[in-house]
């Protein structure tokens, strides 16, 4: 085993005893003479999963990054084994690189190796300092998130039932996700989608054509999605959501800003009292809707305030803006307690309201484990039935479906391979050396 100064002489950390290290290079080739103990499946992600920023933001890369790096290095780990080989993870020096990578690796850890966040961070932390993350704006940053956070904000996604990488569908994050293809993400399984505001009226910007209200009622409708709540300024007429029998709720704050008390409550009692699930958003589905689902999640499931941030970034990148994070911090632990209230409550319609999502799994009574255990089950990374599977397409500015839609939200799009091909076709290319 390596001690720390030889660690330190060669640039690389023992991660995994004798079968996964983790290298920060200047050059690729500086891995040569290095203290591995036997040749090695050496691979970089640096060219390949990139992070598209909207200002100064660089990070951390999306869940359909982090699914990809995992089901790679888990194939790498197999093939070196059978070959008596180990395998070298590479990063560049460059600030904005390495805690990505370490991000990727802390995520493989504690998603496929089941380790807790801090055991995962104990080799990374071999390379600080890492670049903190920052928010995607322009100026200057005032609120830092780590490398520990994205990794704890994992740690809580797998146990609330969230991240479930061995059912997760790429294909259909990585087509939702696009501007043209509604630009919307599940947040809180079955029950909160983040997307952009609808347009007014269709027309092309940047090159890509704008959706309105109809693109997306079918969706809404077989996804149980049944209200909208609008954070921004009124640029299409509700109307044309609740003509579909779909409820749309206006709660408008600024741009940028934090949501008062009123808005908070309001937003959290229509969640709450809401059957279905609900879409969310502001102008770009990022700062507002963010900060909001942010407090839910802090309320439902005790999230931490840069655990809640750190897991919203990584399914929707870019989110929650400027003050919304100090914002975040300072509503834990009023969140927190709010929550506590009301999983102790024993009124018939806060046990009508338990059927619709499940509670923290922080709760240790044996109400609040039942719910937990739902949680898993509610899972938007659930495999959907055949039966129920939909053929998702983008006709005439919609989203339709040929095919009737399964309990689960998230729907594959068209394809005939099964999920091991999937896999096997996303993964990232490596070299050996």
């Amino acid at each position: 085993m390596m001690g720390y100064k030889d660690q330190e002489r060669s640039g690389v950390c023992e991660v995994i005893k004798g079968r996964l290290y983790f290298a920060i290079l200047q050059r690729p080739e500086d891995l040569k003479g290095s203290w591995l103990p036997r040749p090695a499946l050496c691979f970089s992600t640096d060219n390949e999963l990139v992070y598209e920023p909207f200002f100064q933001d660089f990070g951390p890369l999306n869940i359909a990054c982090t699914y990809r790096f995992c089901w790679k290095l888990k194939g790498l780990l197999i093939d070196a084994e059978a070959q008596g080989r180990c395998v070298c993870y590479c990063c560049s020096i460059d600030p904005k690189k390495k805690p990505n990578a370490a991000v990727l690796l802390g995520a493989y850890l504690v998603l496929f190796e089941d380790w807790d966040a801090d055991a995962a961070y104990l080799p990374l932390a071999s390379f600080e300092p890492y670049l903190p993350f920052r928010d995607p704006t322009s100026g200057i940053s005032t609120y830092h998130l780590s490398v520990l956070d994205c990794i704890r904000a994992m740690v809580k996604g797998k146990k609330v039932g969230w991240i479930d990488f061995s059912s997760f569908n790429l294909q259909d994050y990585e087509y939702f996700e696009q501007v043209e293809n509604g630009d919307l993400n599940w947040i809180v399984p079955n029950k909160l989608v983040a997307f952009s505001g609808p347009a007014a009226r269709r027309s092309k910007v940047y090159g890509y054509r704008t959706l309105v209200p109809e693109d997306y009622v079918e969706y809404f409708k077989r996804a149980g999605i049944t209200v909208v709540i609008r954070l921004n300024k009124k640029l299409y007429d509700r109307r044309r959501f609740t003509d579909h029998g779909i409820g749309h709720h206006d709660l408008y704050f600024p741009d940028g800003s934090c949501p008062p008390e009123r808005i908070v409550h309001r937003f959290l009692e229509i969640v709450e009292e809401t059957p279905g699930a609900l879409a969310v958003h502001c102008k770009a589905g990022l700062g507002r809707t963010g900060v909001l689902i942010g407090c839910f999640i802090m309320k439902h499931y005790k999230f931490i305030a840069n655990e809640v941030m750190g897991y919203l970034r990584l399914m929707r990148p870019g989110s929650v803006i400027g003050p919304q994070q100090h914002f975040l911090r300072d509503m834990q632990s009023r969140m927190w307690k709010a929550g506590s209230t009301l999983r102790h409550q024993k009124s018939p319609v806060n046990r009508n309201w338990r059927h619709h999502f499940p509670l923290s799994v922080h709760d240790t009574n044996n109400e609040s484990m039942q719910d937990s255990a739902t949680s898993s089950s509610m899972s938007m990374f659930a495999s959907p039935s055949t039966s129920g599977t939909s053929v998702w397409s983008q006709g005439k500015g919609s989203l339709t479906s040929s095919k009737s839609y399964a309990a689960n939200p998230i729907v594959r799009k068209v394809s005939s391979r099964d999920a091991d091909h999937v896999q096997m076709e996303n993964v990232i290319s490596f070299k050996s050396c």
